[in-house]
């Protein structure tokens, strides 16, 4: 009888232990620097529970698989304690795009920091128009086929109240913009994720939003140390912001606390 044995040699098992003695010695690199001192990286994921007594009819376009992962979902972190002194401003600022083709914004949904631009831009042939109201003064110009326009915002209002961007030739074309004026913000895509890289150890006020949905979650959240469980955030139509159950414990959500 001939005993089966594995095609490994004493070179292969070397070069394995060795690989894996300098994975532990870059670990403990990384964690001599000192600019990484107090800082966290935080990950998670943005999902919605379906109610079938309370349809939501836009669920096909931004929740995805069996886990209801969601796309187009803005976190955003704000720290109570310690407060910091200002955040760094960016190095350059940049300037994003909204395009307007079939008869929708797109993208519908843009976070940015305060200081950054959008250039909005019509690539049909229909004529378009971009308007916003919470502006001063208001946002309202008419595009072309080609033609496109240059917006700065110069207020930034988080993730809880983005600006409302319309087209009063057709009335179905919505977007919004979230404008930031600190570091700590992340829109989800269809995996439903978030990470935010560097977050000093502290308290924050944790903010969630979906502008489509009109869901809104709000909530503390305590970052104490390194490789904290993965956040799990849950909506559901009671984060509706026309119901009165926006505030939960971020403990009922994430079991092993934040």
């Amino acid at each position: 009888m001939k005993l089966f044995l594995p095609d490994f040699s004493f070179s292969r098992l070397a070069i394995c232990l060795m690989g894996w003695l300098l994975s532990f010695q870059g670990l403990g690199e990384d964690e001599d620097r000192p600019t990484n001192k107090g800082l966290v990286d935080i990950r998670g994921s943005v999902t919605y529970q379906s109610d079938p007594q309370r349809p939501w009819r836009l669920k096909r376009y931004f929740v995805h698989g069996q886990e209801g992962r969601m796309s187009e979902a803005v976190v955003e972190l704000i720290p109570i304690d310690p407060k910091p002194q200002a955040h760094e401003a960016p190095s350059s600022y940049q300037t994003l795009l909204m395009d307007q083709k079939d008869h929708m914004f797109l993208p519908e949904t843009l976070v940015m920091r305060l200081g950054d631009s959008v250039t909005f831009l019509n690539s049909e042939s229909a004529l378009h128009n971009v308007r916003c109201l919470e502006t001063d003064p208001p946002l309202h110009v008419n595009l072309a086929l080609g033609e496109d326009h240059l917006f700065k915002p110069q207020k930034a209002h988080g993730a809880r109240d983005p600006l409302d961007i319309t087209c009063v030739f057709h009335g179905a074309m919505k977007a919004w913009i979230f404008v930031f004026d600190h570091p700590h913000f992340q829109l989800t895509d269809r995996s439903g994720v978030f990470h935010f890289k560097d977050v000093p150890i502290g308290t924050y006020r944790m903010r969630v939003s979906h502008a489509s949905g009109d869901l809104t979650f709000e909530s503390e959240a305590r970052v104490i140390g390194k490789d904290p469980p993965p956040w799990i955030i849950a909506l559901n139509p009671d984060h509706q912001r026309s119901s009165s159950a926006k505030k939960k414990s971020v403990e009922a959500i994430q079991p092993n606390g934040l």
